[in-house]
């Protein structure tokens, strides 16, 4: 599935034909954030067993911890 874009994505991809990565993370949290469903999920997980969670269970995913 293909996503709409943006101007500035638009702009980048046109200046740098072939040259241009456009990222699109998924959730960015830090402290203090409004974070709505999030925490929910996150216990869920932490108790174990199994998730309601769309998409396939193989797809990859990757965490990034900042400071």
């Amino acid at each position: 599935m293909q996503r709409a874009q943006g101007g500035c994505e638009r702009a980048v991809e046109e200046g740098f034909p072939g040259r241009a990565l456009i990222v699109n993370p998924g959730i960015i949290v830090g402290p203090g954030e409004n974070i709505g469903r999030l925490p929910w999920w996150l216990e869920t997980i932490a108790r174990g067993g199994r998730v309601p969670a769309p998409g396939s269970p193989s797809r990859a995913m990757q965490l990034v911890d900042g400071p």
